[in-house]
């Protein structure tokens, strides 16, 4: 079996010498070792490694990590071979690798990927999140994709926080707990808070059609994100679960929880909706959010979002 490292060194464990223990595993183990040094060249990368015909490819970093590379290999000739995966979580979020793939960081993780056949852990497979028509970029590939408040309060987290040296989940807990005190106390709550809606058109490929300001829509073929929420309900046949939230929700805090992880049953229908698809168009103009990383939509081109290639995970 051929097996491929793929190295982000930049991202957070392997800044603080992961990558070390990593590549030493590797060289032990006969696996094929790529540095990601400019993420520029990265589609360069891929197309290298794509050459080998690996069997498996492990990619040591965050969200964004894995984002990247599972990007260019989802928009890869469909009629090849699709490698196994498997995420290490060595970023500053790992959401990714902890729901589908592997839920430890240590590099002696390679030596079970590496081992035969028959004494390899289990897998499951997920479809990505496929977003077309962001400005000036190619279709890219995902699990998690928020536009509205969610990706505001993202940006605030990564800025505030994980730039200050908080991560994971604590950190989303420490900025979410942060914001609700600004609504509770009203402080600013339009320019700074939870409730900034925007302008945006939300279009299903089974006819539903909300045209409105909204609070948040959130996408994505994962059943549990951040702090072990599932916001998600209604669900029916389709790979994608979509939730949105329009503006001006009523008992706003006490729905937030039924939403991460309550009864999905007492939230008010005309405020809240949650249900699954296959396609649906996004209109707006504003960051979108994909897998912690930002993006631009223009209202002049609405996004095409639909699910991707399903692809199968080692899951540790």
């Amino acid at each position: 079996m051929t097996i491929v490292l793929i190295i982000n060194p930049f991202a957070r464990r392997n800044r603080n010498g992961a990558d070390a223990g990593l590549i030493r595993e590797a060289e032990n183990l006969g696996i094929a070792l790529y540095r990601i040094e400019d993420f520029a060249a990265l589609p360069e990368l891929v197309t290298r490694m794509m050459a080998e015909a690996p069997d498996m490819v492990i990619v040591s970093g965050g969200d964004g990590t894995a984002h990247a590379v599972i990007s260019l290999l989802g928009e890869h000739d469909p009629g090849e071979k699709r490698p196994l995966l498997a995420l290490l979580p060595h970023g500053t979020t790992n959401v990714t690798a902890l729901q589908v793939s592997l839920r430890k960081p240590d590099p002696r993780q390679l030596r079970r990927l590496a081992a035969p056949a028959g004494s390899r852990p289990p897998t499951c497979r997920k479809h990505t999140v496929r977003v077309a028509n962001l400005t000036d970029q190619p279709p890219l590939h995902g699990f998690i994709n928020a536009v509205g408040v969610i990706a505001s309060g993202t940006a605030r987290c990564q800025t505030n926080l994980n730039q200050s040296g908080w991560t994971g989940n604590f950190a989303v807990a420490l900025s979410m707990i942060n914001d609700l005190i600004k609504k509770v106390l009203s402080r600013d709550p339009e320019a700074g808070g939870l409730l900034t809606p925007v302008r945006m058109r939300l279009t299903t490929a089974d006819g539903r059609d909300y045209d409105e300001d909204t609070l948040t829509i959130l996408i994505s073929t994962l059943d549990r994100l951040v702090l072990g929420s599932s916001p998600f309900w209604n669900l029916a046949e389709g790979a994608l679960h979509v939730t949105r939230v329009s503006k001006n929700p009523p008992d706003f805090i006490t729905n937030l929880y039924r939403i991460l992880f309550g009864n999905k049953h007492k939230l008010p229908a005309s405020h809240f909706q949650s249900f699954s698809g296959d396609a649906l168009t996004l209109t707006l103009d504003g960051e979108v959010l994909i897998d912690g990383e930002f993006y631009t939509a223009s209202s002049q081109v609405p996004l095409e979002i639909s699910a991707g290639p399903e692809f199968e995970f080692v899951r540790l």
